[in-house]
């Protein structure tokens, strides 16, 4: 029974979702600098209904060049006191970006052995964002981030997203729509990118975010053991920790 002892599967899994925002709360307060790279960009864009301002709102938090991680939700399986498969979840955040990333980088080296990662999309957004940023700040890679030599079969990295696709490279469905389609319970809103981006600098709601974040990861948990035909239902068996 997979109650009994936690499947090889699935027990050295971290869940991981990141929360990301725009640099500065406006393109106008973008340094001088980096503003000569995002006209760069606008120039390149094809809706021309939007303002260069607009453009970098809704854009900006989702390029690591021009945003920042404010969140980043996570979460594992474990067996809980009555013996049950339990996943415990937490949301990493915090004021400074760098403290964050340094948080999560401490979590993956010292609590886990042989941790391999599970994100929705996180091959395409959150695994190269968290690199990215950890350069920037000049903070050293965690091993499972680091892939430098590695071979493609040894990279510890799981992708829901990847999962669903099937093998069909151009699809893409988001985390959302896939719980809806496969009646995962979803309790409160669901957060799209450049809403975030409004809810940081203009409610300067963080925990409004923070809550998305937690929300998410509960829901990929379950989304990664439907995909994988795994027989167990957490709903009375999520624990939220600080």
């Amino acid at each position: 029974m997979l109650d009994n002892h936690i499947n090889q599967r699935i027990k050295n899994i971290l869940f991981v979702d990141i929360k990301t925002v725009s640099q500065s709360d406006n393109y106008q307060n973008l340094p001088p600098d980096l503003q000569k790279f995002w006209d760069k960009k606008f120039s390149y864009q094809r809706d021309e209904s939007l303002s260069i301002e607009d453009h970098y709102m809704q854009q900006a938090s989702l390029q690591a060049e021009f945003g920042k991680v404010i969140t980043i939700g996570v979460g594992y399986f474990y067996l809980d006191e009555f013996q049950k498969t339990a996943l415990r979840v937490k949301a990493i955040t915090g004021p400074d970006e760098k403290d964050i990333l340094l948080s999560f980088k401490s979590l993956v080296d010292t609590k886990f052995n042989n941790v391999v990662l599970c994100a929705h999309n996180g091959k395409e957004f959150d695994y190269p964002y968290l690199c990215r940023r950890m350069v920037i700040h000049g903070i050293e890679l965690p091993l499972t981030l680091n892939l430098l030599y590695k071979k493609p079969w040894e990279v510890p990295h799981l992708d829901t997203l990847e999962m669903w696709k099937f093998g069909d490279r151009k699809h893409k469905t988001s985390l959302s729509l896939l719980a809806t389609l496969l009646n995962i319970p979803y309790a409160g809103e669901r957060l799209e990118g450049h809403e975030v981006n409004r809810i940081y600098h203009e409610e300067q709601d963080l925990e409004r975010i923070v809550q998305g974040c937690v929300r998410d990861i509960e829901i990929l948990a379950k989304l990664f053991l439907q995909l994988n035909q795994i027989p167990i239902n957490l709903d009375d068996h999520i624990y939220r920790v600080d």
